[in-house]
């Protein structure tokens, strides 16, 4: 099921005092937690997290004040249950894929976003209605069990120059192409040079699509990566060019979940680096 979530939401749990100190020593320790941890695992540690309550429970020995004993139980229960739920809640969020929709003016990248909404269960922009895009949109998209972020940023050339400036942490590049607009096509492939150069994208996935294949006038795949020069350009990372036709929608879920498959394993890979 497919659910789209506000710009402003926020899934991550803030853990203080003691509980983070804890979480701090598990992780250094070399026990990660996984998001998607469920069943016989989250009951095990549940079960732990009580046994542990049990035993503070148990360690406070008569004669004690009544009143210092009430506080004192209500200290140790109050705080083991707020990070029992701060780590219930962190085993079940849902995880997120960062991706930047780029490519040259009028290739139809917020029209794919569009349609990719709706492909996905939410309410996409009828085409008719999309004006060009001055800054950038932001889509969040669930797709399976994760959230994909996508930024589509103008195309115009004079807001190129600061597309830099949103490609930290992203795991996925997704360009977009004009098939059948051939006196862009070298603009449009001088374009994609420069931003998969750049340093903050070095081994970044990269999916282009290739866009109006509706149209008769429209470049083969063949033809596009002949011109494009992708085995020799981009082989240092995972790529792949698909046929697409943003307003019918045709080719793009099968060109965007390969592109989430790979910033997955992108994303696992950054990881285990750090």
């Amino acid at each position: 099921m497919q659910e789209v979530l506000d710009h402003d939401a926020s899934s991550h749990v803030c853990l203080k005092g003691r509980g983070r100190s804890w979480l701090e020593h598990v992780t250094h320790a070399g026990l990660q937690l996984s998001a998607r941890v469920q069943g016989l695992g989250v009951r095990v540690l549940v079960m732990a997290m009580v046994g542990l309550l049990l035993v503070s429970d148990a360690k406070i020995k008569s004669p004690v004040p009544l009143p210092f004993l009430h506080m004192n139980l209500l200290r140790r229960h109050s705080f083991m249950f707020s990070l029992l739920c701060g780590l219930w809640q962190w085993l079940l969020e849902k995880e997120e894929r960062r991706m930047v929709l780029l490519g040259v003016d009028n290739a139809g990248k917020t029209t794919t976003l569009e349609k990719l909404k709706s492909l996905f269960g939410l309410k996409g922009m009828p085409p008719e209605r999309i004006p060009p895009t001055i800054g950038f949109n932001i889509g969040r998209i669930q797709i399976d069990k994760v959230i994909a972020v996508f930024w589509d940023l103008g195309g115009h050339s004079s807001f190129r120059s600061v597309w830099h400036n949103y490609y930290s942490e992203v795991q996925g590049v997704m360009f977009i192409v004009d098939s059948a607009d051939p006196i862009r096509i070298e603009e449009a492939k001088a374009t994609l040079v420069e931003v998969i150069n750049h340093d903050k994208l070095k081994g970044v996935p990269l999916l282009c699509l290739a866009n109006k294949q509706d149209k008769p006038e429209a470049l083969s795949i063949q033809e596009l990566s002949r011109l494009f020069e992708f085995e020799r350009l981009f082989s240092e990372r995972p790529f792949h060019v698909h046929p697409c036709c943003a307003l019918q929608g045709q080719g793009l879920e099968a060109g965007v979940r390969w592109l989430l498959a790979e910033a997955d394993k992108f994303a696992r890979q950054s990881m285990q680096q750090k």
